[in-house]
């Protein structure tokens, strides 16, 4: 039975020791991102376009998560 335990010991130590203290770099995009969801991350790079798509499905998103929630504050409106 120790022959078993060893190996998964070694192996929760390596996994352990290979975790770093410091936080993994930020691409750039994901930081534009963050400061400013509705811009284009992209922007300025060869992939700006795409950029702009995903800026738009956004909007797209948002607009039809705000119907949801009107349809659903209807329905439980309709309900009291």
């Amino acid at each position: 039975m120790t022959i078993r335990v060893r190996p998964v010991v070694i192996t929760a130590l390596l996994a352990l020791g290979a975790c770093s203290s410091e936080p993994a770099p930020v691409d750039p995009a994901v930081q534009a991102e963050r400061a400013d969801p509705k811009g284009n991350p992209l922007a300025g790079t060869a992939l700006d376009a795409q950029g702009e798509a995903l800026k738009k499905a956004r909007g797209v998103e948002d607009t039809l998560n705000a119907a949801a929630q009107r349809k659903m504050d209807e329905a439980d409106a309709a309900s009291q």
